[in-house]
């Protein structure tokens, strides 16, 4: 099924089923539990995700398993033409639930759209993440899932102009406010390679633990782990990697990278980062080993931060 923008009011029974597997899609819910789905062969029931739940309450998503999502390939050159996201689990206006015990693994995002003729550029591929939050999911929990494997989509081939770059992958993406992330496992995160092109070929994309939206507020992290993670070609890898706008996100030291600690801190108080030796492989978040926000009394002292390296910029 395929949804022209985001979800819609719709009911789809489980009995409809894309091959064997069913089409799990809740909108308008109360209370419901998804619990114990098999999903793992390589199609694509919506192009939303493989669990989509939306303008819902109190539902709960529970020991799932997750594989094989691929995105859209882009249709062509231009900015229009991106691959399309790929997500295992989607939850978008859902509030007070809860996410808890799935596997999500093998999602890819679409392949940036082909330029097709000479001196046009090729398109970025696609965002893939495990779980996709959006809009507002206050109450909501995510906790105990285990997210790996995940690829953002190569970029679109360039003709004799520039190739698309790789698209974003995530464990989480959010793009929503008021949820809770907490004992998570995400590894095996790979930002897509950059198309490629004579003589400029596309940077690969950004790979990241939690893919952080603008705008968004009043979400929270806690005992997650973060390990490895890596960008595609030419790119960098980041625990959290927070998008153009956005900083409110509460993380507990707990959250660790390569068995480093992020420390982030964001409207926190008479707090003292002190002592801290970060020298595992990788960037906490794209702000610094060490970020603070909208605080006060926050004392930094006496830390070893060796070797921080920015984003790549983008081709073009």
């Amino acid at each position: 099924i395929y949804f022209k923008g985001g979800p819609v009011p719709l009911t789809i029974a489980p009995s409809v089923t894309v091959g064997t597997e069913p089409v799990v899609y809740l909108y308008g819910a109360n209370g419901a539990t998804i619990s114990d789905y098999v999903l793992t062969t390589k199609s694509t029931p919506t192009n939303l995700g493989k669990i989509v739940v939306a303008a819902s309450k109190s539902v709960k998503i529970l020991n799932n398993t997750i594989a094989g999502v691929g995105g859209e390939t882009g249709c062509g050159a231009g900015s229009s033409c991106v691959g399309g996201d790929a997500v295992g689990i989607r939850v978008s206006d859902c509030t007070d639930c809860e996410i808890a015990a799935n596997d999500v693994s093998g999602v890819t995002g679409g392949t940036g759209g082909g330029s097709g003729s000479d001196w046009i550029g090729g398109s970025t591929g696609g965002t893939a993440a495990g779980i996709l939050f959006t809009g507002g999911c206050t109450g909501t929990t995510a906790h105990g899932n285990t997210l790996h494997a995940l690829t953002g989509g190569r970029g679109g081939k360039g003709v004799g102009r520039v190739a698309g770059d790789g698209g974003k992958a995530a464990g989480v993406r959010l793009a929503a406010s008021g949820v809770s992330l907490y004992e998570n496992t995400i590894s095996g995160v790979t930002g897509g390679k950059g198309g490629s092109c004579w003589p400029v070929s596309g940077v690969g994309g950004v790979g990241a633990g939690l893919l952080i939206g603008a705008g968004t507020t009043a979400n929270s992290v806690a005992t997650t782990t973060l390990t490895p993670i890596a960008g595609g070609a030419g790119q960098q890898p980041f625990g959290l990697f927070f998008e153009s706008g956005a900083t409110d996100v509460k993380v507990a030291p707990t959250t660790t990278l390569n068995g480093n600690p992020i420390l982030y801190m964001y409207g926190a108080s008479n707090k003292t980062l002190s002592g801290y030796v970060l020298t595992a492989a990788g960037n906490p978040t794209n702000f610094g080993k060490i970020a603070v926000f909208k605080s006060s009394g926050i004392v930094v002292s006496g830390n070893t931060l060796p070797t921080f390296t920015g984003a790549a910029g983008c081709t073009g």
